[in-house]
């Protein structure tokens, strides 16, 4: 690890490190540190953690892009192709076939020729995201409603959100989201940079400005930073946080017919539905679950929030899989919250504020020489958006260089 680097910045997502991924690719000194949480265990369970990539934008989006930084990223991260899709909704369980649900194509290759190409804008400018995102969405079926609402990480659907899940109609590759980031940082380490992990790091600010990245004692200087701890300077329109659980199951007592990735309706007093990716090995049945929170203020602690929340879930779950206590072998919830609250990599909004004209340069860019990669600038489209961004940074640190060799989506292979 060096003193100095062109780009260095800190946090738990992707964004921040596909930016110093690219970046290094063109010849800047990079770094980026890892700011998971170390512990083994957690560590282990967000390994199960899917993140979910809906089909066509992995083959016109994401491969390419990835494949612009090495070669063999897209094979190493493991993108596993999910085609037995399912949306439960009381009294129903849909299979997510388009043959059989839609007698007209049309609608739905609309949909996704429109998804696409906002996202191909998104590389240059993400104004095109933003616009459509204050639109509403459609009337939906009830099981539709489901599916795009699982799909977001924020409690409001719009217009955004609906198209990404007409092209979740299409079918999902899921991937381990700690694996995904292990590649990118070999891929970074690799190329000109640094990826480290299990350090104490943070932004040193004075006077509004930004001073250094501090890595444990050491003070690391950078021509441009990048951080997804924007609590100094940005208001979080904070509506909750998100549920992550893994539950192991004796094989045998999985209904016949189940799909591998499941939108189920909420349970009772929750508000969101339940996505669970379904894994199955000839003794052992893998659940990986993710659902959204809200918390109201009627729950005195965070701690009982997420048992009431827990329980709730539990209690769905059982109403999906009948006979499920007699072969229930264990669960794990990771915990959302830390001392001061929910943990930023967990939390959900009612909406993204989209920036006006006036505001855009700070949502991109909220102090001199600081750029924002948190997860929440495109929250509608979840993993999806939080690469979009990241594409987006790359591009605009470049515009910001007067560098002309802009990432553009049609000149990747």
């Amino acid at each position: 690890m060096k003193r100095t680097y062109d780009i260095a910045g800190l946090g738990e997502g992707l964004s921040g490190l596909l930016v110093c991924a690219l970046l290094a690719t063109k010849g800047f000194s990079c770094l980026w540190v890892d700011t998971s949480p170390q512990d083994h265990k957690e560590e282990k369970w967000r390994s199960f953690i899917p993140s979910l990539v809906t089909v066509p934008f992995w083959k016109h989006t994401l491969k390419p892009l990835l494949r612009s930084i090495d070669a063999n990223i897209p094979d190493r991260i493991n993108m596993r192709n999910i085609n037995f899709i399912q949306s439960l909704i009381p009294g129903e369980r849909l299979d997510i076939n388009p043959v059989r649900l839609y007698e007209d194509f049309t609608h739905l290759r609309r949909c996704t020729n429109k998804y696409l190409a906002l996202a191909d804008q998104a590389f240059i400018n993400p104004v095109g995201l933003f616009k459509e995102s204050k639109k509403r969405a459609p009337e939906m079926e009830i099981w539709e409603e489901v599916l795009v609402s699982g799909l977001t990480r924020t409690s409001e659907i719009n217009y955004m959100s609906y198209l990404r899940g007409m092209c979740g109609m299409q079918g999902f590759y899921s991937t381990d989201y700690r694996l995904f980031k292990k590649v990118l940082g070999e891929s970074l380490s690799s190329a000109k940079g640094d990826y480290i992990k299990g350090h104490d790091a943070s932004m040193i600010y004075h006077d509004n400005q930004v001073l250094s990245l501090k890595v444990d004692d050491i003070n690391i200087k950078a021509r441009y930073y990048l951080t997804e701890d924007l609590s100094s300077h940005e208001d979080k329109d904070e509506a909750g946080f998100l549920l992550y659980g893994n539950y192991i199951l004796d094989s045998q007592v999985i209904p016949v017919g189940m799909g591998d990735l499941l939108f189920i309706s909420p349970p009772e007093d929750l508000s969101f539905p339940l996505v669970l990716r379904v894994s199955r090995a000839q003794k052992y049945t893998h659940m990986s679950l993710m659902s959204k929170i809200n918390m109201d203020g009627s729950l005195v602690s965070f701690s009982e929030s997420l048992s009431w929340a827990s329980e709730m879930i539990l209690k769905r779950l059982k109403e999906v899989i009948p006979f499920m206590d007699d072969f229930f072998l264990g669960h794990e919830t990771l915990s959302p919250f830390n001392e001061n609250g929910i943990k930023q990599w967990f939390m959900f909004t009612k909406d993204i504020k989209v920036p006006s004209v006036f505001t855009r340069r700070r949502f991109a860019r909220p102090l001199d020489k600081v750029f924002a990669c948190d997860r929440m600038k495109c929250a509608w489209l979840d993993v999806e958006g939080e690469l979009l961004w990241g594409s987006y940074l790359v591009n605009l640190i470049l515009a910001h260089l007067n560098r002309s060799d802009l990432i553009i989506r049609e000149q990747m292979r």
